[in-house]
């Protein structure tokens, strides 16, 4: 891989973590970071990146068939639909099994340390209550979880696999 080539990665990373810092802030991943991956993905093809296009385009439409049934069920959000979408695109078929497991691993730790929180009283007292941050839903209570942290965490996994191995 050329200089030029892990540029786009290195890009679509910074895009990830703000997703995941946004999730963590209000809750919500932007449709605008998605979209930015979309973009850069499209950019980034004529450049080599991706020597298996097809197979990274074959996991997309699986991820967006999938993951829009989540979607419509109330399984899971439209952000993380739409940003998990994006990104099976970006890891294709080399990365979608460390992609995958990465993050559901995070996503229980996530999960199990909002149970922890939602029990603290400290928390509760301290949280900023006004906010719709992840630790301020947990503090009122609500069991939710910044599953944008998980989805960045995955594919910080994925693409050492895809793109450093």
């Amino acid at each position: 891989m050329t200089f030029l080539q892990a540029i786009f990665p290195l890009a679509a990373l910074y895009f990830v973590l703000f997703a995941a810092i946004s999730d963590l802030h209000s809750m919500r991943i932007p449709n605008w970071i998605s979209l930015a991956l979309l973009a850069l993905f499209a950019i980034a093809i004529p450049f080599g990146v991706f020597p298996n296009l097809a197979g990274n385009l074959i996991v997309f439409g699986a991820a967006v068939v999938i993951l829009g049934a989540l979607y419509l069920t109330g399984v899971a959000g439209g952000g993380d639909v739409k940003l998990l979408a994006v990104l099976a695109l970006w890891v294709g078929t080399s990365g979608i099994i460390p992609f995958l497991l990465v993050m559901s691993f995070m996503g229980g730790v996530m999960a199990a340390v909002g149970l922890v929180l939602v029990k603290n009283e400290s928390l509760k007292k301290h949280a900023f209550k006004w906010t719709d941050s992840w630790l301020a839903r947990i503090a009122r209570g609500e069991k939710v979880v910044a599953y944008g942290v998980a989805i960045a965490v995955g594919f910080i996994a994925a693409l050492t696999k895809t793109y450093l191995s």
